[in-house]
C-alpha cells in the first residue's frame, strides 16, 4: 500500500472510518437508513481525502516541473513492496537516496 510523506495509506484510513461508522450504529437495532447515512458519510469523507490528495499531487508535479521524474517517482510508488524493499535496502547500503537507487535501476 502507498503511505504518502510516511502516513497511513488511504485504504487503512478509510478501514479505520468505516469500522467507526460501523462501530457508531451499536450492535443491535440500526436501521438501514442510519447505516445508508453513514456510508454516505464515509463515502463523502473519502471523496474529500482523494480532492486534497490530487491537489498535492499536482503543487508536488509543478515543483518539480520534470514529467519524466514525476513518471519515475509514480512507478516507483505504485510498485510491489517487495520491489521497494529491494531498492530501500540497496539505497542503504550505497548510502543514496532511494529514488536516486530506483532511477538508475532499468525497472523504473
Amino acid at each position: 500500500m502507498a503511505t504518502p510523506f510516511g502516513g497511513k495509506s488511504l485504504l487503512q484510513r478509510s478501514v479505520g472510518e468505516l469500522i467507526f461508522f460501523w462501530n457508531s450504529l451499536g450492535l443491535f437495532g440500526y436501521s438501514p437508513a442510519k447505516f445508508y447515512s453513514a456510508c454516505r458519510m464515509f463515502t463523502s469523507s473519502m471523496t474529500q481525502e482523494v480532492k486534497g490528495l490530487e491537489e498535492e499531487i499536482e503543487a508536488v508535479k509543478d515543483k518539480i516541473e520534470d514529467p519524466l521524474m514525476c513518471e519515475k517517482v509514480r512507478n516507483f510508488v505504485y510498485a510491489p513492496r517487495e520491489i521497494q524493499d529491494i531498492y530501500k535496502a540497496d539505497a542503504g547500503k550505497e548510502r543514496i537516496p532511494i529514488l536516486t537507487a530506483w532511477e538508475l535501476s532499468v525497472l523504473c
